[in-house]
């Protein structure tokens, strides 16, 4: 099996997702259907609520806006920047909030986020991101660094180790008997989802124990896949109540 770095994640996802953007949230709607927007509506609603100001929002791996949206809707903080590695992304989120007054994106690494000075942010969040980098643990070094003391962070639909063992061959079986994106190389989406198919998920033990210096959990919580087709339905919603193979969790930065 070849070896990555995260250089080659990195270029997997800009290539992936400025291929597919458009029809992206169609063709992947079970990760954005309106039971899960309702709860991501609560959680972003309650987390935004700990936070000792709502100035500044930060969306991480922000696509063409989901969360930047539910910020919006919700009047949740002032100001919002959204941060993608893909241009088309960036350019759907921008065209989206063309007549919203501080809500922007532009391209860039969240390993890396240059233009942001440290504890400058109030809250921070990605929705189904961590698992496409290489090192997710430099991600959220990275979003602790510009998170102000007391400030929040939320990251949500992530895979666990479970979801590889239990998961994994009937999300394949579903690419296969619905729509999906159309990209020019199947492989580009697997290797953009490097979390998912070449590492045993996203390990939050190991999370908490790297950053317990630096954070404390505030709400974990699991979620599954939903998909219209019955069989594969039924299995979704048995694994996901049994195994829990996606999660979400809450932090505050100390």
């Amino acid at each position: 099996m070849k070896k990555f770095n995260h250089e080659d994640v990195l270029l997997a996802n800009k290539q992936y997702y400025n291929e597919v953007a458009d029809s992206y949230l169609e063709n992947e709607s079970y990760a954005y259907t309106s039971v899960i927007k309702k709860d991501v509506e609560s959680i972003m609603t309650r987390s935004a609520s700990l936070c000792t100001n709502n100035g500044f929002f930060l969306d991480i791996g922000c696509g063409s806006g989901f969360l930047s949206k539910i910020v919006s809707d919700e009047n949740l903080f002032e100001a919002c920047l959204g941060v993608d590695i893909s241009e088309k992304q960036v350019e759907m989120y921008n065209q989206y909030f063309k007549t919203k007054k501080n809500f922007e994106a532009r391209v860039g690494d969240a390993t890396n986020l240059v233009s942001l000075e440290s504890n400058t942010v109030d809250m921070v969040a990605g929705f189904s991101v961590l698992h496409h980098f290489f090192d997710y643990h430099a991600v959220l070094a990275e979003c602790l660094r510009v998170l102000k003391p007391g400030g929040v962070a939320y990251f949500d639909f992530e895979p666990n180790s479970e979801f590889r063992k239990k998961m994994h061959f009937f999300v394949k079986l579903r690419r296969k008997l619905l729509p999906k994106s159309p990209s020019s190389d199947d492989g580009l989406e697997d290797v953009a989802e490097f979390h998912n198919n070449y590492s045993m998920g996203i390990d939050f033990h190991s999370i908490v124990e790297n950053f317990s210096d630096e954070m404390e959990v505030i709400e974990t919580g699991g979620r599954y896949i939903q998909t219209p087709i019955g069989l594969l339905m039924f299995w979704f919603r048995f694994m996901g109540d049994i195994s829990k193979p996606l999660f979400y969790f809450v932090v505050r930065k100390k």
